[in-house]
């Protein structure tokens, strides 16, 4: 079965989806249930979609209290800072199934509690999906994690720090993080290799120091990373490809599928 177009009106069913995600899942070698975060690209085309699904097929229980998918908006977008769903919306329709998009009371008490957080955090994730990528890899976490809420949490030009502490309150309630971004984009196919290797190296260090050039989710990024550090989580790449890039003039960018482990 070909590639389903999930960021359109599908022709698919929901049952020939699965089927489709089912026969393109892949297992690791060191399967484990103690996956705690992710770091993959947004499904975009079949090849990205297998990272995504490679990154998933890891999780051996869905025993988390919800997922934050992580993500930036477009340069081009006005809104700055940190957005979350609007309060007043319970759910969201991804392609074929209807996610909670709710947070949990204790994660929302906590966030509310940070100083500032009014000037810096705004509701309404939701109406901005459409200027950000994770709207293509939702449908796939959505049916990988079909009990419990999916958070899309997007930014742009935030502080870093702020976004850590909302990360650490996640994490602190048993959330799955997952991160949507690409590595290197826009170079030749040596400098993209010469670049995601850098990073890798960083990330397998658990180094914070992910610059704009090496990930266009650097912040979020690293942000992560400062929690693997502290929370003596392991990185495991599962997988490294290039690709074409969106640009014409240079063409090629890095992915990775990335878990964490305690």
């Amino acid at each position: 079965m070909k590639y389903p177009c999930i960021d359109v009106d599908s022709p698919y069913t929901q049952d020939q989806f699965l089927n489709w995600m089912h026969s393109h899942e892949q297992d690791a070698k060191e399967r484990r249930s103690t996956v705690k975060a992710a770091f993959f690209p947004p499904a975009k085309a079949a090849q990205l979609s297998d990272l995504n699904l490679y990154a998933l097929s890891q999780l051996t229980n869905t025993s988390y209290s919800c997922v934050l998918v992580i993500g930036n908006l477009a340069d081009t977008t006005e809104q700055n800072g940190i957005c979350l769903p609007e309060q007043d919306i319970e759910s969201f329709d991804t392609l074929f199934r209807k996610i909670d998009v709710r947070i949990p009371q204790q994660i929302a008490r906590k966030i509310k509690s940070i100083k500032y957080h009014d000037q810096l955090i705004h509701y309404k994730a939701l109406s901005l999906l459409e200027h950000s990528e994770i709207g293509y890899s939702l449908p796939i976490i959505a049916e990988k994690t079909p009990m419990i809420p999916v958070i899309p949490l997007l930014y742009k030009k935030c502080d870093p720090s702020l976004l850590a502490k909302i990360i650490n309150i996640f994490y602190n309630f048993n959330t799955l993080i997952i991160i949507i971004g690409m590595m290197s984009h826009s170079l030749s196919i040596i400098e993209a290799k010469s670049m995601d290797s850098s990073t890798i190296s960083k990330i397998i260090a658990l180094d914070d120091s992910v610059s704009h050039l090496q990930s266009n989710a650097y912040v979020a990024l690293n942000g992560l990373l400062q929690l693997c550090d502290t929370r003596f989580l392991r990185p495991k790449v599962l997988t490294y490809q290039i690709i074409e890039s969106d640009q014409q003039y240079i063409n090629k960018s890095g992915c990775a599928s990335i878990v964490f482990y305690k």
